[in-house]
């Protein structure tokens, strides 16, 4: 055998060097093993076979340098005599846009070009008896779609853009030369204003958050993708969509019914057939039509048993629910055609099929999130039409991607429940990935109630909401609990690292004793959680916690509370627990309406045997 090289080229991307640096070098090594960082392209010329190859070619040459990184690291290399599994790393790595093969030309053609890249145009270069293979990794796909995907307006808009990328991933390095890359799609730079396929537009920002970070985590957690991921508090289904398009199994829960709606419905984004729900489309409007035309002057059994006048029989209770709940005046507008959409939702009337009709759900829910934050009214079948739209223009992306990389497709499941129910396991878990809720809860579901309470989407959400992290209400019994284990530093505050303690001192102090008693409960309830997901993991499993460290404002003081490192604190201390921290950094998020950065920690663990 022969030694071969491979190098891996890091994206042009907006974010911190020191942030990109980190999550690139976690994933490579979970993926491929070992590797050396490149800080500089051309630190590739001090292996001397390299060095002869690049010497000789000039079109190699501009290969592996256009686009570099503006800022920080350029790649990472890899030697060796038997290829690690390179199509795994092309298919999953989500920082790296291409990655170069290094081999003599002897060499016979690696198996995984005919086996898995048969719709992929790569590039060739003959060299001094040497062979060097470019290939385009699913990460630059996916971001090339996501762009086209901003850019575009319609099927024929996306239709032109693709046919543009595919012409221009099949010019000779000659060709390319003589191009201004500014001018050609395949070269086109990161934007903070891509849009994701995130399909909740309740919060605009998480339309445009780039992913590349959340990818690279379940990599580091289910590398070989040989089990499961659990994903408690999984919100809107960032975590869960990333999974699904790397091939990931995932289990997600979450206790506000509105984000179960809208992560099943990312879920199956990468699942749904765009003709069928395009069709589908056009019967749901048809029928909402039909519905809204109803009337009970007409009284024959006939009409008692048909759609409509099963419609209106719910209509007549929904209408007398719907007055209790104080409903603005935009809200009232369109109340009976949220009432008719969710009817042929919810008794199957125009298909059966859970993950469509989770994309139905959805949008619906965008538009009641719409409506409540409009000062006007506003047509609801024009507001629909062009949120259905949207997820259909995301299907046909996808479906266009399909002709590149094929996305897997792969078994997931979202359920509506508490991280503290007792509900059994449904499978052998590799890892767990939780974002933490951040804040102590005085305001239940916030905005979201009105939807749960619009769309009766649980019987009992007042009791749902006293068991978020937080605690809306805390109990007098359990008040009473938490202010002895304070006043006598005992049970978990004895175990409470030395930040956590001047955060309740300092709160303290200025009068706060109810935000003692709820941070206090929020890190407690933390440790709890860490604990069961400890539990519920085999030796060598990893564990990946997602916190918001919050800024609590006083009057003019501002206090920030350290709850990553105070949780992180309590995990190294308690000797039950064995486990290696692997990674703790941090991870910027910008934030439309905020002046300043938002921060996240993520530390992750490895349960181990002692």
């Amino acid at each position: 055998m022969r030694r071969k090289f491979l190098y891996f080229k890091i994206y042009d991307l907006k974010e911190h060097p020191l942030e990109i640096e980190t999550l690139s070098l976690l994933e490579i090594e979970s993926l491929i093993g070992k590797v050396e960082a490149v800080d500089n392209v051309f630190q590739l010329s001090k292996q001397p076979e390299v060095k002869r190859v690049l010497e000789k070619d000039v079109n190699l040459q501009d290969a592996l340098t256009d686009s570099l990184p503006r800022r920080g690291r350029h790649g990472y290399l890899w030697i060796g005599d038997t290829l690690p599994d390179v199509a795994r790393a092309l298919s999953r790595l989500s920082y790296i846009k291409e990655i170069f093969l290094f081999q003599q030309l002897l060499e016979p053609e690696p198996e995984f070009i005919k086996q898995n890249l048969k719709n992929l145009t790569f590039m060739e270069f003959d060299v001094n008896l040497w062979r060097v293979y470019k290939f385009l990794s699913f990460s630059y796909f996916l971001n090339r779609t996501l762009s086209i995907g901003t850019l575009s307006k319609s099927e024929g808009e996306i239709d032109t853009h693709f046919n543009t990328l595919r012409e221009e991933l099949k010019l000779t390095p000659e060709k390319i030369a003589d191009k201004d890359p500014a001018q050609l799609l395949s070269f086109i730079q990161e934007d903070s204003k891509i849009k994701n396929l995130n399909l909740d537009q309740r919060s605009p920002n998480d339309g445009i958050l780039n992913n590349h970070w959340l990818r690279t985590l379940i990599n580091t957690l289910n590398p070989e993708n040989t089990g499961t991921i659990e994903n408690p508090f999984c919100g809107n289904g960032s975590i869960l969509q990333e999974g699904v398009l790397a091939g990931t199994s995932i289990d997600a829960f979450d206790i506000n019914p509105v984000e179960v709606i809208m992560a099943q419905a990312n879920g199956s984004i990468n699942s749904v057939n765009g003709t069928e729900f395009s069709r589908l489309t056009t019967e749901l409007h048809s029928k909402i039509k039909m519905l809204m035309s109803a009337s009970a002057a007409t009284q024959t059994d006939l009409f008692l048993y048909s759609a409509e006048g099963q419609f209106l029989s719910f209509w007549e209770t929904e209408e007398k629910r719907f007055k209790t709940l104080g409903l603005n005046a935009q809200l009232e507008h369109i109340q009976k055609q949220i009432a008719a959409t969710r009817f042929l939702i919810q008794t199957k009337a125009i298909t059966d099929l859970p993950k469509i009709n989770a994309l139905f759900n959805a949008a619906l829910i965008n538009v009641i999130a719409l409506a409540a934050r409009k000062k006007e009214k506003l047509d609801f079948n024009d507001s629909f039409s062009k949120i259905l739209h949207i997820t259909y223009l995301k299907l046909y992306l996808l479906a266009k991607l399909q002709k590149f990389y094929t996305v897997p497709t792969t078994a997931f499941s979202v359920e509506n429940r508490c991280v503290f129910s007792t509900t059994e396991p449904q499978a052998d878990y590799q890892g767990v990935i939780a974002f933490l809720p951040h804040r102590i809860n005085r305001n239940g579901f916030e905005k979201d109630r009105l939807i749960i309470d619009l769309l009766n989407l649980h019987a009992s959400p007042n009791k749902l909401e006293q068991t978020i992290l937080g605690a809306k209400q805390i109990s007098p019994q359990e008040r009473e609990i938490l202010q002895k284990e304070i006043s006598e530093q005992e049970g978990f505050y004895s175990s409470l690292p030395k930040e956590g303690r001047e955060v309740l001192t300092r709160l303290e102090l200025m009068g706060k004793q109810d935000e003692v008693l709820r941070y206090y409960l929020l890190w407690k309830q933390y440790f709890e959680i860490f604990k069961s997901f400890y539990d519920l993991v085999d030796n060598g499993a990893k564990i990946c916690l997602i916190v918001e460290n919050p800024v609590l404002k006083i009057d003019k003081t501002a206090i920030s509370i350290n709850s990553s490192k105070i949780l992180e604190n309590c995990i190294e201390k308690d000797e039950r627990l064995l486990v290696n921290p692997l990674k703790s950094f941090r991870k910027g998020i910008p934030h439309a309406k905020l002046i300043y950065k938002k921060e996240l920690s993520v530390l992750l663990y490895e349960k181990s045997a002692s």
